[in-house]
């Protein structure tokens, strides 16, 4: 006799089994050094949670091709809609930087797969470049726990991401090449950029695991 599956546990607007997906997150700074970045520092936020699974970039890989895109593609709103359905998420988060005078804000946006409502909107301003880091991980605690997540939950699980990653723009920049150039053209091209990430950055954790995958990763190519 098949077993009975457990129930889904109601996190709000979430429940406890849902997958979401991390889209790109528009850069309006005319800053390059956040293009890419912010994304995968989001996405490394989102990864603290036990509480929220977030699809990983092999399944975010596999889901273009199931819809014939190709793997470069940009994961704008439609394409990320697309991929959805593809694959067991029913929410991702979109977003937004600009910049106001020495300020930067950041605006995220956590959305139905099915037809593109908001769930949740959480915006922040950070005063300096210095501290935008740590204010998207704010961000990012902030709409884990509008989303459902219970607040000691989101308080255990919610490190510094200047600490979680890397303080360095520059660094998390490098590490975001990386990871989508593995995603898109292998492990052995994705090397390059996560080594400098760790030279701007020695300490920079996710980069060197990231890296060791992509060594690994390299001898099976």
């Amino acid at each position: 006799r098949s077993a009975v599956p457990a129930p889904r546990k109601v996190l709000g607007v979430l429940g406890s089994q849902d997958s979401i997906m991390v889209a790109d997150i528009a850069n309006h700074t005319g800053d390059e050094v956040f293009q890419g970045a912010i994304r995968q520092a989001v996405a490394a936020a989102l990864e603290e949670s036990p509480w929220i699974n977030t699809l990983s970039e092999v399944a975010v890989a596999a889901a273009l091709k199931k819809t014939g895109k190709p793997s470069d593609s940009q994961l704008a709103e439609e394409v990320v809609r697309d991929v959805c359905r593809h694959t067991n998420a029913v929410a991702y988060i979109t977003g937004s930087i600009d910049r106001r005078g020495s300020q930067f804000g950041i605006s995220l946006r956590l959305a139905k797969c099915a037809d593109g409502d908001t769930l949740v909107l959480e915006r922040r301003t950070a005063p300096n470049k210095r501290t935008f880091v740590d204010v998207v991980g704010q961000a990012v605690s902030r709409l884990r726990e509008k989303a459902g997540e219970p607040h000691d939950s989101v308080e255990k699980f919610s490190t510094p991401l200047s600490e979680a990653t890397s303080p360095s723009l520059l660094a998390l920049k490098a590490w975001s090449l990386g990871v989508r150039t593995r995603r898109e053209k292998g492990a052995v091209a994705s090397i390059p950029m996560l080594q400098q990430a760790l030279i701007l950055d020695p300490g920079f954790a996710s980069a060197a695991y990231d890296l060791g995958i992509s060594y690994r990763n390299a001898g099976e190519e």
